[in-house]
């Protein structure tokens, strides 16, 4: 019995350990040995060509398939004695799981290029510029044409970044972003400069005209003082008066507003009640009569009925059926009355009085505007971009 359980117990140990030890060891060794082998002959390539030819770029992005990434510290053929840097990256599945092997070695170049034959001069990276149309986005996808392109090795641009989308034959698609505003272009708006300036003769402590503001210094006083005011003028106005006697309106009459005392006010700060009432005297000037009822110009178009206030043409026929709510207000005899709606200059009222201006305090200082810019404006943004490549 302890025969068959030290049995046992030495199955598992081979299943559980030294199995999967010997099998990793196993393939790892594989791997190894057909990576050195690749990495050898990836040099030697390298050496015989006199750098990253066609024929090695070609060998490279075949391996790519195999789960290799190589790369080469100068992307073209180089002259005799010049070193390039080849570096393999190569990941394999084993039993621990993904393994990954990294190295670079260094070759140098024994191929002499003879001038007149013996060898094919290296071709040299060839550029190609272009610019993008002006866009109001900073971000956008570019198609390219490349004449002769064969291998693109680098794409640069002027401001902001970038990125390569695809390649398709000759045809390049960059994506660009983060770039620069190449140009602005006012939309509308504009901008006033800040400014001071000084200001005199004025009524108030605080200023604020015109944008500028400021606190002033007092400098003068103006005492208080009265003036007489003699025959100060007002129009005076009246309203046509019209009846409707025989289908027709026509005008009755007018009557004109009066008042006596009104309230005076000047520029010079002077100010109050003039007229008949405090103590001052009133004179009302009339034109004649029978000149303002024959004045062709004094004469309505439309007015209001007396009694419903309705608007009414006053060219047009009038009679009691025609405006019966009005009709039925009014006695059989009585005409329909209708009031103009202008008013008329029939003519003048003059006022005299005293008046007062108080103390007067007088201001002045600099004051200031700030500066305002409300301008808009669209953001365009161009690249230019730069393609380094091996052409055909």
């Amino acid at each position: 019995m302890s025969n068959l359980k030290g049995a046992i117990l030495a199955m598992a140990l081979w299943v559980g350990v030294v199995f999967p030890f010997l099998l990793s060891f196993g393939i790892d060794s594989l791997q190894q040995r057909a990576y050195l082998s690749t990495t050898e002959k990836m040099a030697e390539l390298l050496r015989q060509e006199g750098g990253v030819s066609d024929q090695v770029q070609q060998v490279a992005n075949n391996l790519k398939g195999k789960g290799y990434i190589v790369t080469f510290s100068k992307p073209n053929l180089v002259q005799f004695g010049e070193e390039i840097v080849i570096r393999y990256q190569y990941e394999y599945e084993n039993v621990r799981g993904k393994q990954k092997l990294d190295t670079q070695n260094k070759v140098v170049i024994a191929k002499r290029i003879v001038a007149g034959g013996g060898s094919t001069p290296p071709k040299l990276p060839q550029k190609y510029t272009v610019t993008t149309p002006e866009s109001l986005n900073a971000n956008g996808e570019y198609t390219f044409r490349i004449p002769g392109l064969n291998n693109l090795l680098r794409v640069t641009s002027n401001t902001g970044d970038t990125e390569i989308v695809r390649v398709n034959g000759e045809e390049v698609t960059v994506k660009v972003s983060k770039g620069n505003v190449s140009k602005k272009v006012q939309t509308g708006g504009e901008y006033i400069p800040a400014d001071t300036k000084f200001v005199t003769e004025q009524k108030a402590l605080d200023y604020n005209k015109d944008g500028y503001k400021g606190t002033l210094q007092l400098y003068d006083k103006i005492p208080s003082s009265s003036k007489k005011v003699v025959d100060y003028e007002l129009p005076h106005e009246g309203q046509m008066h019209y009846s409707c006697p025989k289908g027709q309106w026509e005008r009755q009459g007018y009557s004109a507003s009066l008042n006596r005392t009104i309230k005076y006010k000047d520029a010079e700060g002077y100010e109050g009640y003039i007229g008949e009432k405090y103590g001052g005297t009133f004179e009302k000037i009339e034109m004649d009569y029978n000149t303002i009822m024959s004045n062709p110009d004094f004469f309505d178009e439309y007015g209001l009925l007396s009694n419903t206030g309705q608007k009414v043409n006053l060219k047009s026929p009038c009679s009691k059926e025609l405006y019966p709510e009005e009709g039925e207000s009014l006695d059989e005899d009585v005409d329909l009355r209708a009031k103009g709606i202008k008013y008329f200059v029939v003519g003048k009222l003059l006022y005299s009085g005293t008046v007062q201006r108080p103390e007067v305090s007088l201001y002045q200082g600099n004051v200031t505007r700030p500066e305002k810019d409300t301008r808009t404006y669209n953001n365009y943004y161009q690249y230019q971009i730069d393609f380094e490549y091996m052409s055909n």
